[in-house]
């Protein structure tokens, strides 16, 4: 597996979007201080991957972000694969995860149909888990040495895994069975070894007969003088019968012949006949392939237009809560200045009526003082003979100097009854109360939540229809596959027509 790009969006550290270019990279180093992101670059390749996540399911989400992503573009052999991963924080938290192939051509979905079968098929992919890549490919941090410590059990699983060892052991399982077979080749050698052994015992006895009967050749051999002269009349018609069977046994060579050949040209005829058949029907399926194949090309194309959607549906949603909650605060805020300036009002008309109530007790009070100037008589001089005397004793009445002080202090408190009465200092703030009570807050985000449920609408995403589609088109690569075949088929048709014709 070669690395070729990883883009991260609000993962760990890293928020927005943030893409780093590998291809062409066959060496490099991460540095920086602690807490600088190196680690969360290797955490994002696990977590699009294989699912890996730090601190729970929702803890690879970027603190005050509502959903993350990674895209993993990597090499495998000729062919370019992308993984791409989601984790949302949305009701209970959820996960999307897709995985595509590409060769130059229009990328191939490779989707299961749930995330964990998808997720069995990019192991499948790799031949490689989350444990078997941080002990081959990478290594935790703080777990360097998982393998080293790791008990020998544990150790040989690994390693099998990486050596592929269970395919030796079928190889292995094969070499015993191949083992078996000759052992069962030489037994029946062996059996066939004691029937010739026992065939060389009974010739050993011909050859005593033999004997037996050269010792008595020289009886017969008077008798054989005697035949000499039948024998060769008979030697005679002896040739003439050898002359008729090797023709007869030519002629049957010759038929035995012409019989293999005619019956191995009818097996060859009757094999020939049966795969013509078999492609005809292979063939047949031609029509139906053709059109899985449009659907699943067409589901392909559906399946790529509605993974736009899907985007545009999710960004649309989270544009909507941003600006729902700006509302929500904007509608906060005006609660809170109308209630202020309530108060406020409040506060000013209750300090206004208790500034005015006192100066009406005070004025109260000191008018009555002063009326003791006309009701007290020392308060007035009776005549011009007792005028010293009478202001002597006014100057010295405390009851009069008080009714005095009183009457020179009213003007003053009355002139500022007076403009208090006049005065509103609670006017400007009720007239901006009013104000504000006549509008409504949030209008600008209530339009711009109209239009984002109108673009929503337009969007119209249908997640079950996505799955559908990418179901469908998770199809393609076996239907073209099987195509291929259909096309080979048609091919090895002609070839095996044209053999049934010259036979």
């Amino acid at each position: 597996m070669r690395p070729l790009k990883l883009k991260l969006n609000n993962f760990l550290s890293y928020r927005g979007e943030h893409t780093v270019d590998l291809d062409g990279v066959t060496l490099a180093v991460l540095s920086g201080p602690n807490g600088s992101g190196k680690s969360s670059l290797i955490d994002a390749i696990r977590f699009s991957l294989f699912g890996h996540t730090r601190g729970g399911a929702d803890g690879v989400i970027t603190e005050g972000e509502q959903a993350c992503r990674v895209e993993f573009e990597f090499a495998l052999g000729e062919d370019v694969y992308l993984v791409s991963r989601q984790r949302s924080r949305k009701g209970a938290g959820s996960t999307l995860l897709s995985v595509q192939m590409s060769n130059g051509r229009d990328p191939i979905v490779l989707d299961g149909k749930s995330v964990a079968e998808t997720q069995r098929r990019i192991e499948q992919l790799l031949h490689l888990t989350d444990e078997l890549f941080t002990v081959t490919a990478c290594a935790n941090q703080g777990n360097v040495a998982a393998f080293s410590q790791a008990k020998p059990a544990a150790r040989k699983q690994v390693l099998s895994d990486i050596l592929d060892l269970a395919a030796w052991e079928r190889r292995a399982e094969m070499t015993r069975q191949i083992g078996r077979d000759l052992a069962g080749r030489i037994e029946g050698e062996k059996v066939r070894h004691e029937a010739l052994r026992a065939a060389a015992a009974a010739a050993d006895g011909l050859r005593e007969q033999i004997a037996q009967n050269d010792a008595t050749q020289g009886d017969v051999a008077r008798q054989l003088a005697q035949a000499e002269g039948d024998l060769a009349q008979a030697q005679e018609a002896k040739e003439a019968l050898l002359r008729d069977r090797e023709a007869d046994r030519a002629r049957r060579k010759e038929l035995d012949d012409l019989a293999a050949r005619a019956q191995r040209a009818q097996v060859g005829m009757n094999e020939a006949a049966s795969r013509l058949e078999s492609l005809r029907r292979t063939v047949k399926d031609k029509p139906t392939l053709m059109q899985g194949l449009q659907r699943a090309e067409a589901a392909q194309t559906y399946a790529q237009e509605l993974e736009a959607k899907r985007q545009e549906d999710e960004r649309l949603r989270h544009e909507g809560e941003l600006v729902r909650q700006r509302q929500q605060s904007a509608v906060a805020e005006h609660a809170r200045k109308v209630e202020a300036l309530k108060e406020r009002v409040a506060h000013l008309r209750s300090a206004h009526d208790r500034e005015v109530k006192g100066l009406n007790q005070q004025i109260a009070l000191l008018t009555k003082q002063s009326e003791v100037l006309e009701e007290v008589p020392c308060a007035n001089p009776v005549d011009e003979a007792t005028r010293p005397s009478f202001f002597a004793i006014r100057d010295k009445c405390p009851l009069i100097a008080q009714a005095r002080d009183a009457r020179t202090a009213l003007p003053a408190l009355e002139q500022r009854l007076q403009q208090l009465q006049s005065e509103q200092p609670w006017a400007e703030d009720e007239r901006r109360l009013k104000e504000l009570q006549t509008q409504t807050a949030g209008d600008q985000e209530a339009a711009r939540l109209r239009e984002i449920a109108e673009q929503h609408k337009e969007v119209a995403y249908d997640l079950k229809e996505h799955a559908e589609a990418k179901r469908q088109a998770g199809r393609l690569q076996e239907l073209q596959q099987a195509l291929r075949g259909v096309e080979r088929a048609e091919t090895q048709m002609v070839e095996v027509q044209a053999n049934l014709d010259a036979v």
